[in-house]
């Protein structure tokens, strides 16, 4: 696991009053019920940094978030009726303020999964009512109660992310009810979905917890995709990062990057391996995919494609010039890291000046226009081809 060292439970006190944020909220809430509250303590105790923190209130919301607006120079967005506030860092750190009327012990039971059901104040500590630090050492995601699940379904995605997030299990009575429950998972808004599935497709364990998630019917019901289909581009997933562990450390340089909505570069791989010979635009319309990811999965499929017409050096150009921005994406789907000497030889011979548009007019006495764009084509293809 890529963590640093676990916390251990004597030390999280102290370690968590020294913190100038938590500290600072906790100074100006005296006599208030506030709690820390769920992931940020969970990942302390994996030894994970989080830039995200969450607190319950009983009263005095508005107030308190006018105050630390000023004293962080945060910027405050309004969520769920104004019963949820979230100061944005500027740093990009968000702090989530949530107003809870029943009692603590209620709201926790409500929550997910074990694991993110913790709570700390300075007062009472520690407060874990379904022994959630258990199965955080144990590394299992356990939901809290059925009913919890059917509360919120998306949920149901959401177990394969926490699990994929810490490479650990989903508890055996918990997958029974995602089984169970599968047909709800598409009910979530698009968004929430997508914001679900990126963080799964950019975990260093993607592969094992996508395969899960189609054992258990839950893949097929968010791509609206056959068990098959995703089935056979679950092995083009597999084959792919047997790929990448092959292909040059230069590479591999930035794949952990964000490409778009929090979707790694990495993550973006896996998604456009996922997706291989499927409706792309259908899905990216459903899912709400930003457009840089629509386009790159479409350049994908296209290229991937012309392909597989042959692997004659003609065919090859044109495979290249359908990837576009997608060139290397099309290398490592491909799986052949010997197409790495000619994709780089495609780009050299498509940004060379001698093949530039100004060249070309200069030398033929050419106009800008169709007939320009298409000499300029022949004469970079008769080049990666190697003709006179």
């Amino acid at each position: 696991m890529p963590y640093g060292k676990k916390m251990k439970y004597s030390a999280l006190s102290e370690k968590l009053l020294s913190d100038p944020i938590v500290g600072h909220i906790f100074k100006l809430t005296p006599g208030f019920e506030v709690y820390l509250i769920g992931g940020y303590l969970r990942d302390m105790f994996l030894g994970k940094p989080s830039k995200d923190m969450d607190f319950i209130i009983k009263n005095h919301l508005p107030p308190l978030i006018k105050q630390l607006a000023v004293d962080f120079d945060a910027t405050v967005v309004s969520l769920r009726d104004e019963k949820v506030f979230r100061l944005v860092l500027k740093d990009s750190h968000t702090i989530d303020f949530s107003l809870f009327t029943e009692e603590l012990n209620e709201n926790l039971k409500s929550r997910d999964f074990t694991i993110n059901a913790l709570a700390w104040s300075p007062g009472k500590g520690l407060i874990d009512i379904v022994n959630g630090l258990q199965d955080i050492d144990l590394m299992i995601v356990r939901a809290i109660k059925r009913d919890n699940l059917i509360a919120d379904p998306l949920r149901l995605l959401r177990a394969y992310r926490m699990a994929s997030e810490i490479n650990g299990i989903i508890e055996e009575v918990t997958r029974g009810y995602i089984v169970e429950l599968a047909e709800l998972v598409s009910l979530p808004s698009p968004e929430r979905i997508t914001f679900e599935l990126f963080n799964i497709l950019s975990s260093e364990h993607s592969e094992k917890y996508l395969r899960m998630a189609l054992s258990d019917g839950i893949l097929e019901k968010i791509f609206d995709l056959s068990t098959n289909i995703l089935g056979v581009n679950l092995q083009a997933v597999y084959t792919l990062n047997n790929t990448i562990k092959q292909m040059p450390s230069e590479f591999k340089t930035g794949l952990e990057e964000i490409y778009s909505h929090g979707l790694t570069i990495k993550g973006l791989l896996h998604l456009e391996a996922l997706l291989h010979g499927t409706n792309v635009t259908a899905i990216s319309k459903r899912l709400r995919f930003s457009s840089d990811i629509r386009k790159r999965l479409l350049r994908c499929n296209r290229a991937i494609a012309t392909y597989k017409g042959g692997r004659d050096k003609p065919n090859l150009y044109d495979t290249f010039k359908n990837a576009g921005n997608a060139l290397y994406d099309v290398v490592l789907l491909i799986g052949d890291i010997k197409l790495i000497d000619m994709a780089e030889r495609y780009e050299s011979i498509s940004s060379s000046v001698s093949m530039s548009s100004e060249h070309i007019q200069k030398v033929f006495g050419l106009k800008p226009g169709p007939e320009l764009g298409a000499m300029i084509e022949e004469l970079r293809k008769k080049e990666f081809v190697g003709m006179p």
